[in-house]
């Protein structure tokens, strides 16, 4: 009885390790994504603008006008 306890409490622990690995393996990619999407709106969209906005998957452009307010100068949809 003392062995298929442990045979059990090892494969549920195994899982549990898969899916905590798997689930930071993910994360890691979400980060990583959003990471390049950002840089495509700083570096490739905006870079003539001086401030620049991502939101979701919505690049804004942002521009000054004479009285120093932000409006918004080009917005694109990245892919």
């Amino acid at each position: 009885m003392k062995d298929s306890t442990y045979k059990i409490l090892f494969f549920v622990l195994l899982v549990v390790f898969l899916l905590e690995n798997l689930f930071i393996a993910w994360g890691f990619s979400l980060i990583a994504e959003e990471e390049r999407d950002l840089n495509t709106c700083y570096y490739d969209v905006c870079s003539e603008f001086p401030e620049a906005l991502l939101e979701g998957k919505v690049c804004s452009c942002y521009d000054y006008d004479n009285l120093g307010y932000a409006f918004v100068a080009q917005t694109e949809v990245l892919e």
